[in-house]
């Protein structure tokens, strides 16, 4: 059983085991200010090693394509929840007080089910963003070939256009989306970060009025949901739950600092009132103070 865990303090535990709601932010006030542009700027550094693949008469409108859909990026919302592997030095710092912080770790498995959210693991390495960027180049000029041969060839063909034809520009747009929210800066590598996350509609303007593409939309997990707002130091932060999580955690590891004894004593008289949760509770052997 793979695990994935998410570091956090005492309120943040509470939340996710006395709650059962995990909350994920809004990726624009996550704490990496390129998150969901530094691809961007990969497609802008490496057009040709990304294109080479592809037919010249096709360049521009793909990249025509590619562009637009960042274009509809910033109109979207999408909220991110992060994870990373147990025991990181890094972590316990970043994301746990002096006081005692907690690691809980959560079924992968369990949380691939979950539908509308989707599970990745980021990337880090530029080599492999080109080649994410350069896949999704070759599909959409493959597409763009097929309707080359159906114009030239006439009506004949037009039953080829499918329904998963009519809605291409919602898939090139999920995938446009997931490379976006999959690949950050290498400066951030020490995280080692598994992230779930989900597409939003900001408002009704986005509606979709055909209802097969509706279903196609619904598909591509870009839908509507309950916004919540918390505060922060700097303000407020818009996000959103997973709720009913409690059978997704296996384990909490306890954290190097503040008082781990208790801290498992207070754990486990908690499980015995919320027969429910079945997590192990350890202790971290990180050596840090």
């Amino acid at each position: 059983m793979e695990l994935i865990y998410h570091y956090t303090d005492i309120n943040g535990l509470y939340g996710i085991i006395g709650e059962g709601e995990f909350w994920l932010t809004d990726h624009r006030f996550l704490n990496d200010h390129t998150e969901g542009h530094y691809a961007q700027t990969i497609l802008e550094g490496f057009q040709g090693e990304i294109l080479n693949d592809c037919k010249t008469e096709h360049h521009q409108a793909i990249l025509t394509i590619l562009y637009q859909e960042y274009r509809n990026f910033k109109n979207n919302r999408v909220y991110v929840g992060s994870f990373s592997e147990k025991n990181i030095l890094s972590q316990w710092r970043g994301y746990c007080p002096k006081e005692g912080g907690y690691c809980i770790g959560f079924n992968k498995a369990k949380i691939r089910d979950i539908r509308p959210f989707q599970i990745a693991t980021c990337n880090y390495n530029e080599h492999q963003a080109i080649k994410q960027w350069k896949q999704l180049a070759s599909s959409i000029n493959k597409k763009l070939e097929k309707y080359k041969r159906i114009k030239a060839i006439g009506p004949a063909l037009s039953a080829e256009f499918t329904l998963e034809d009519s809605a291409w520009p919602l898939t090139i747009d999920s995938q446009v989306n997931r490379i976006r929210m999959t690949n950050k800066h290498p400066d951030y590598m020490d995280e080692r970060e598994t992230r779930i996350f989900r597409f939003v509609e900001p408002s009704s303007k986005h509606k979709i009025v055909n209802e097969e593409l509706y279903v196609i939309k619904k598909r591509l997990d870009i839908r509507k949901t309950e916004v919540y707002f918390r505060k922060s130091k700097t303000g407020l932060v818009p996000y959103i739950k997973l709720e009913n999580i409690e059978n997704l955690i296996e384990k909490v590891h306890l954290g190097p600092q503040g008082n781990p004894e208790l801290n498992e004593l207070a754990l486990e008289e908690f499980k015995i009132h919320n027969k429910k949760l079945k997590f192990d509770i350890e202790k971290s052997e990180t050596p840090f103070r």
